[in-house]
């Protein structure tokens, strides 16, 4: 009986390769792509790159990564260098190195192009830069910012800048009025839907940075005006979310559900914070059928934030350890 090792391996450059790419499927373009070069050696170059910006769901830096499954390569005949799926390929020779899985993805160093303004920071339009009917002098609020493409071409970032309630109220009254000269069928406006505009560093000027900043820089400068705000931060995108089979896993309990979802009591979440199994806790949506009793999910922050657990352990005990204590007594 022969023993299979399976171990993460990286190419070499100058690994020799064979396009060996699936029959149909994909749009035209690809279809002509694998039919020219379907069958044909190639010759690795590099692993592809990613560009990873604020606020990562897997919670990197932002930054350069390697992208283990694109490939760069060059075909046999050809000077020019293609990009393409790695699964595609099969290997020729043995020309790999063994590594550890962790660097198939590893950063490779920073954005091509710095980014300048951060969700929440306030910036207004140089002169001559707003669009439309905005005002050009008025601050107003980062709500994203993209660094790859099609939203931020060549990386270099954009920022998406929402109009302020003004703007948002007259463009509502013109539509309105339009509607009703026309006689057209009227609908409401939803008073959340906003405009915003996609504006790159060159076009604005900061005004106040907001806490995204300084998280990134000096979070000994984050500023919330609630300890409920401070919560909500730290939920939306510094975090993953712990499922609720690995809680009870941890808590060593079957999963319970109510009206078909899992539950936690606030309790057993406020329990998981204090083992350092999770760090913050969040009210669930209600159960769709049965007792209308509390839900509550618990959240882990990602490692890029680590420096800030004694912080976060701090609000999770002023948010919930008193009402977890009236929970248990009662």
């Amino acid at each position: 009986m022969s023993t299979i090792i399976r171990v993460p391996v990286r190419l070499k450059p100058g690994a020799a390769l064979l396009y060996d790419c699936p029959l149909g499927g994909e749009g035209y373009q690809a279809q002509q792509f694998f039919k020219k070069y379907r069958g044909r050696r190639a010759t690795f170059v590099d692993y592809g790159e990613k560009l990873v910006g604020l606020f990562d769901h897997k919670g990197r830096l932002p930054g350069r990564y390697r992208l283990s499954g694109a490939l760069k390569v060059r075909f046999e005949g050809e000077d020019e260098v293609q990009s393409t799926q790695a699964v595609h390929f099969i290997l020729l020779d043995k020309q790999v190195e063994a590594c550890d899985a962790s660097s198939l993805g590893e950063r490779l160093g920073d954005l091509p192009h710095p980014i300048l303004f951060y969700p929440g920071d306030f910036v207004r339009f140089k002169e001559g830069k707003a669009p439309g009917q905005w005002d050009g002098d008025v601050p107003r609020r980062v709500k994203e910012v993209f660094v790859k493409e099609p939203l931020a071409p060549a990386g270099v970032p954009r920022y998406d800048i929402v109009e302020n309630e003004d703007e948002c109220q007259r463009r509502k009254d013109a539509i309105k009025t339009k509607l009703e000269k026309e006689k057209s069928v009227t609908f409401t406006l939803s008073p959340f839907t906003s405009e915003s505009h996609c504006a790159t560093g060159e076009d604005l000027e900061l005004v106040a940075r907001g806490n995204a900043y300084w998280l990134y820089h000096d979070p000994t400068k984050l500023a919330f005006a609630s300890d409920e705000k401070e919560n909500e931060f730290w939920a939306a995108r510094c975090t993953r979310f712990v499922s609720n089979e690995d809680a009870t896993r941890l808590l060593g309990k079957l999963e319970r559900k109510i009206g078909g979802q899992p539950h936690l009591s606030l309790q057993e979440a406020y329990q998981l914070c204090k083992s350092e199994d999770a760090d913050i806790i969040v009210e669930a949506p209600p159960a769709t059928f049965g007792r209308a009793q509390k839900r509550y999910q618990v959240m882990k922050l990602h490692s890029v934030f680590v420096e800030n657990l004694h912080r976060v352990a701090a609000l999770t005990d002023r948010l919930w350890a008193e009402k977890a204590k009236q929970t248990t007594a009662a």
